[in-house]
């Protein structure tokens, strides 16, 4: 494994609410043959108005977003490239109904701390019917990797899935 799959490997990735719609965005405007550029300027301009800050002084949500969505359909390592092109086809030809779990799939192979954390949170599902995010009650806010799990949790099955205390 080279220092760029460890890399990955130790990166949480997804740190904030990730809509489907825009997972569909990206892998729709790839499929169609445009390029990286083209991607992210027409995701940038649809993007926009679902981020309250046009500054474009300092990196902001929307700019992290855009990362986010083009590491995981447009830009995914060298290694994930084959599954990359699997997963578009597979876009191409299932109903959109099933599209939840190419985009799963790909954000897992892209962000495998977030695929390892997710996987426990189903067993916990599983176990118990719902699960609880605690917030930390020294500081009175949420940790990091909570805030970030919670943000990527949400993408998939929505907050009221996960009780928040």
């Amino acid at each position: 494994m080279n220092s760029r799959t460890n890399q990955r490997y130790n990166q949480i990735g997804l740190d904030r609410l990730i809509r489907l719609k825009w997972l569909e965005r990206t892998a729709y405007l790839l499929m169609t043959g445009n390029d990286a550029p083209v991607v992210k300027t027409a995701l940038q301009e649809e993007l926009q108005g679902a981020f309250r800050s046009n500054n474009t002084k300092i990196r902001g949500s929307l700019d992290k977003t855009l990362t986010i969505l083009m590491k995981i359909w447009v830009r995914p390592p060298p290694d994930l490239h084959p599954l990359q092109r699997d997963g578009l086809k597979l876009l191409s030809q299932l109903p959109h109904r099933d599209h939840i779990a190419v985009h799963w799939g790909m954000a897992m192979a892209v962000y495998p701390f977030w695929g390892a954390v997710a996987a426990h949170v189903g067993r916990l599902l599983r176990l118990q019917g719902t699960a609880a995010a605690r917030y930390n009650a020294v500081c009175g806010s949420n940790t990091g990797n909570e805030k970030q799990f919670l943000a990527g949790f949400d993408m998939y099955c929505g907050a009221s899935s996960i009780g928040r205390s």
